[in-house]
């Protein structure tokens, strides 16, 4: 199946988007282009293209585009579905390693609207896994070698960035208890308030996983991103790298939303009552009044390991480096350990028992 191929202008070797330059670049010629110089060349393909076919030169529709010349990928173990480009290397599951099958167009729906685009290049995310690493002596003798690191995949995850303004009030019951002794008598006083409190709050910042069946932990542990390097979508910074196509909508997450909203909004209003000993809320009611949902994509390196019949992970935040991570035990080293820790003791009290120790 065709897919989209960025090629370099000037040796038509492919272009993937450089992490550390925050470039697009050329590994064959070196040549490096920015994001800008990068929509000026595919417009001008697209009308050299117009101009073969003797057609007017016109732009082509920006979701049709999308759904056109972005494609995915199954994999029929473990049901990834990842968003790819032909630059991306698709011939296996970046989780389970098996081989994936490419399974047609993405439709307009799933085309994201922000981008977080990868600052951490492949070889600082192989270094910050050594590094996690460092001297743990009981990982699989083969956990470093350079088929299983060369697996580390740099994959966009798909989240729902959510803004409300949402109109609340809240109903508490607060209390101011004051303690005075007079001689031997100790006299407690508690006077009991109703408080009500009304307004109306923006809440932004929300940002929740739009899948349903992924590594929670790994989703979670290596947040959060820093939202203010949010990028408008260009396809050309899948280039090189590979996208988890989302498979939860707005209907299937908006009770999540919903009580992540309710909660911060509580808070925020709770933060207005002061003054008083201790504060319980006793109800809570919110509307919104307006929301805003956008769909982004955020950079993860992954790395996965196989080890008796379970899937250990490694991931780095692609933006940030913060890291998450599993790491198997083998068992033959524990054994092997503990064998010679035996065996030394023993000869130890040996030496004891027949010298009588040292002098």
């Amino acid at each position: 199946m065709a897919v989209l191929s960025y090629k370099c202008p000037n040796c038509s070797g492919p272009l993937t988007f450089s992490a550390e330059k925050q470039l697009f670049a050329c590994d064959y010629c070196r040549s490096e282009f920015t994001q800008p110089e990068m929509e000026r060349l595919q417009k001008n393909l697209q009308d050299a293209e117009n101009e073969t076919q003797k057609e007017p030169a016109k732009a082509p529709a920006e979701d049709a585009d999308f759904s056109s010349r972005v494609s995915a990928y199954t994999c029929p173990s473990c049901g990834a579905e990842i968003m790819t480009t032909e630059t991306t290397a698709a011939s296996t599951c970046y989780y389970c390693h098996n081989p994936v099958v490419l399974s047609g167009r993405l439709s307009q729906e799933f085309k994201p609207d922000k981008i977080i685009p990868f600052r951490i290049s492949k070889e600082q995310a192989l270094a910050g896994f050594k590094t996690f690493c460092g001297k743990k002596r009981f990982l699989p003798s083969d956990f470093y070698s350079p088929r299983q690191v060369e697996n580390i995949r740099g994959v966009y995850y798909p989240y729902f960035l959510v803004e409300s303004k949402i109109e609340a009030g809240v109903q508490a019951t607060a209390e101011d208890v004051r303690v005075w002794r007079v001689g031997e008598t100790e006299y407690t006083e508690v006077k009991t308030y109703s408080v009500v409190r009304e307004g109306e709050a923006f809440v932004d910042g929300i940002s929740v996983s739009a899948l349903q069946n992924s590594d929670h932990n790994m989703l979670k542990y290596v947040c959060p991103f820093e939202e203010s390097q949010l990028q408008d979508f260009e396809m050309t910074y899948l280039s090189g790298f590979e996208a988890e196509k989302r498979d939860l909508g707005k209907a299937e997450l908006r009770q999540q939303v919903s009580d992540i909203m309710n909660n911060t909004v509580e808070g925020m209003l709770r933060d207005t009552i002061s003054g008083y000993r201790s504060v319980k809320i006793q109800n809570l009611n919110c509307r919104t009044l307006a929301d805003k949902w956008e769909y982004a994509l955020f950079p993860v390196w992954v790395l996965t390991y196989h080890y008796k019949g379970e899937a250990f992970v490694f991931a780095m935040n692609g933006q940030t480096g913060k890291l998450y991570g599993r790491l198997p035990v083998a068992i033959n080293k524990m054994l092997a350990l503990g064998a010679s820790v035996f065996a030394g003791v023993s000869a130890l009290l040996t030496l004891f028992l027949l010298g009588g120790g040292p002098a």
